[in-house]
């Protein structure tokens, strides 16, 4: 269940105990009343009992339901960095890879800055230098041996992956705008539309937003030719989807801002949506042999030194926090239901774990094993046969 429906959901549960609660009380009242006039208390004493008692069981309702009023979600996802050829290899069904890939090759081959940077960032660790893992973590290292730490450990550029993967959850966000709120039943009057021009200019420091966004008339003339000619090889008169026109249809009022590096923020009137890319470079742990039988990238075993494709872990911290309004309007919320599908959507694309539970990763390690252990096991008994 989605944060906005999990509210929605407790406000019904609470407001039919509210009811049943008003109708109780009116017979408790009754009762209460009869044996305070038994042991003559006067009228007003009996005024302040009620409200008393009122009060505390209005404040008792209003702090449930306004307990769970921020809720946190967070997705864990990775990618894998090839450092001999510099780039992210695309997983197959695995949408947030895939789109990482496609966005710095793409900008790349437009931004002779972001393709330097990159570059750079990009190191092919030296197997010559051999490091035990305890002497690392050591205050009396080498400056030769720190060096080959700071490779050993090197991460493509953390600026351009947090670029690339905010980019990646709001143009997401745009195609699931744009769709929810192609229904005849939303009205123009109370939505916006916000273009390039009506995005905060401190998005726009988003160096892939920014490059993707702009007209084509403004883009590099090379590239629009190379995919120009390309599109007329394939006979097809649509333009690369990185080039498609970005923009975020939202209720009225809403505002789209950023809080930090890091973190982008949607306010609108019922709640306000902040989401936060969260990467530091560290190595992520994936299930044995997905790298060989998946990805196939047997030949980077042979090598000798295999640390040269790196797994990296990545994170989205979603965090929604809902105004008082959101408990007491009765009226425009549908305007609002796109926020449970939406992390529904981003769960689908980015979770490690929802994609290798669609994969049905554990049931095809299994028969990877079984089809090992079988081959290894006919081989032997082929051996002994032929030796009889």
């Amino acid at each position: 269940m989605g944060p906005l429906s999990g509210i929605l959901t407790e406000r019904s549960s609470l407001t039919n105990i509210i009811i049943g609660t008003i109708i109780a009380s009116l017979g408790v009242n009754l009762v209460s009343e009869s044996m305070l006039q038994m042991f003559f208390f006067g009228a007003h004493i009996m005024l302040i009992i009620g409200i008393g008692a009122s009060l505390a069981s209005v404040w008792y309702f209003i702090r449930i339901m306004t307990a769970k009023r921020t809720q946190v979600r967070n997705y864990s996802g990775f990618f894998i960095v090839d450092h001999v050829e510099k780039k992210v290899i695309p997983v197959n069904r695995y949408p947030y890879s895939i789109n990482l890939s496609r966005y710095l090759e793409s900008a790349c081959a437009e931004s002779q800055d972001i393709r330097t940077v990159l570059e750079r960032s990009f190191y092919v660790p030296d197997a010559t230098v051999k490091i035990s893992r305890e002497n690392i973590d050591e205050v009396g290292i080498e400056s030769e041996e720190r060096a080959a730490v700071k490779k050993l450990k090197a991460t493509p550029d953390r600026r351009l992956i947090l670029e690339a993967t905010e980019y990646f959850v709001l143009r997401m966000l745009s195609t699931h705008l744009t769709d929810y709120f192609n229904d005849e039943k939303f009205k123009e009057e109370n939505l916006t539309k916000l273009e390039r021009k009506d995005i905060p200019q401190v998005l726009l420091e988003n160096r892939f937003l920014n490059l993707f966004s702009k007209p084509m008339e403004e883009r590099v003339a090379e590239f629009e030719d190379r995919y120009a000619s390309k599109n007329t090889r394939d006979g097809s008169g649509e333009s690369n989807a990185d080039f498609r026109h970005f923009h975020l249809i939202l209720p009225t009022k809403a505002k789209v801002s950023r809080t930090d590096e890091k973190t982008c923020e949607i306010t609108t009137q019922k709640f306000t949506l902040s989401v936060a890319i969260l990467y530091s470079g560290a190595d992520e742990l994936l299930p044995a042999d997905f790298e060989k039988y998946y990805l196939r990238l047997q030949e980077y075993y042979q090598r000798s030194n295999p640390s040269m494709v790196k797994e990296k872990a990545i994170e989205i911290e979603v965090k929604v926090f809902f105004k008082n309004s959101i408990f007491f309007s009765r009226t425009g919320l549908q305007y609002y239901e796109w926020l449970d599908s939406y992390l529904d959507k981003l769960e689908e694309e980015f979770s490690t774990s929802y994609f290798f539970k669609k994969i049905g990763w554990d049931s095809v390690s299994t028969l990877m094993d079984c089809l090992s252990r079988g081959g290894e096991h006919f081989n032997g008994s082929g051996s002994s046969r032929t030796d009889a």
